[in-house]
């Protein structure tokens, strides 16, 4: 009963926010082959966001007067495998096979140089969530071989969290017919799959830059934040970016739960590591190309201590 309530769930949340009007939109796919020849832990995924025409909300505090609000709704997707998938028994030293999803509900109070957002989110683990069946086609249209573990992947399991975020362009400047700026965000996560507390610092530089805000991640490499202030280019743009982060993590459910059924992992204690883009704008559409790369402290064994994936995205505005 509880899986047909969460299919129902997502489901027609996702189709609210298509038919409603929107502003924005950015649909990303992440995979580990974009970055290097690995095909395991977090091998691949995808992220869609949306965000709703700004307006001055009534609500705001007397602090926020002068600010925008404007709504936005996201879905991730994420796959995580073992390094050895060949084997069809449970690999004890190595992270479970899993699927996630989740739907991310999202308040900004924004200017040109910073936002405040909130958000509120709903996910679930599982065989609900189709991982199996949506990497076996992958990895069947591209020819490669289908991993032989997915039967123990971890049981279906539905999780809420909650967030808050500060985001602030601290320095902006000119060079002869470019500009950069540089962008500080800090995110604190609390729920039953994820809590952190997230930090990034991005350096832009490029041709006409958008008034958009680029920063990193917790966990993939998008987020709605790229929406904000996002508006047509008359012509042709480009920019690239480089930033770093640090991230100290509370709780990972996929590693936890591993541990509490056998398997020989250590909690996660931070991360840390670097993300670089280059992007395109023309006219209506902006397209990305990001990479990233982690590196990954545990308190004790951990399989693997450096991860790197890339995205590819495109944002668009109607």
């Amino acid at each position: 009963m509880k899986i047909n309530l969460a299919i129902r769930v997502f489901s027609l949340s996702i189709l609210f926010a298509v038919l409603l009007s929107a502003d924005s939109n950015i649909l990303q796919f992440d995979d580990d082959a974009f970055a290097s020849k690995d095909d395991y832990h977090y091998t691949g995924g995808m992220f869609y966001g949306y965000m709703f025409d700004s307006d001055k909300s009534p609500i705001n505090p007397s602090f926020l007067k002068d600010y925008k609000n404007t709504n936005a709704i996201s879905f991730t997707y994420m796959v995580f495998t073992p390094k050895n998938k060949r084997s069809s028994t449970v690999i004890l030293n190595d992270i479970p096979y899993a699927g996630y999803a989740k739907l991310n509900f999202l308040d900004y109070k924004y200017t040109k140089k910073e936002f405040y957002k909130i958000a509120v989110n709903i996910g679930a683990v599982g065989p609900m969530v189709k991982a199996r069946q949506n990497q076996s086609n992958i990895h069947h249209l591209l020819g490669h071989s289908i991993p032989s573990g997915w039967d123990n992947q971890l049981k279906d399991h539905l999780f809420y969290g909650f967030s808050i975020a500060y985001g602030n362009k601290t320095h902006q400047g000119t060079l002869k017919n470019y500009k950069w700026d540089w962008c500080n965000y800090a995110e604190g996560n609390a729920g039953s799959f994820y809590s952190s507390l997230f930090f990034s610092t991005v350096f832009r530089f490029g041709k006409n830059l958008p008034e958009t805000f680029d920063t990193i991640s917790s966990l993939s490499t998008a987020s709605t934040n790229e929406l904000l202030n996002f508006n047509p280019n008359k012509s042709l743009n480009w920019y690239i970016t480089a930033g770093a982060f640090a991230n100290k993590v509370g709780n990972f459910y996929i590693i936890n739960k591993a541990i509490d059924l056998g398997y020989q992992l250590s909690k996660i204690d931070y991360t840390y590591g670097l993300q670089i883009s280059f992007n395109v704008l023309y006219k209506h559409i902006k397209y990305s190309f990001k990479i990233k790369t982690t590196s990954i402290h545990a308190k004790d064994n951990f399989p693997f201590q450096n991860a790197s994936w890339g995205g590819i995205s495109a944002t668009w505005k109607f």
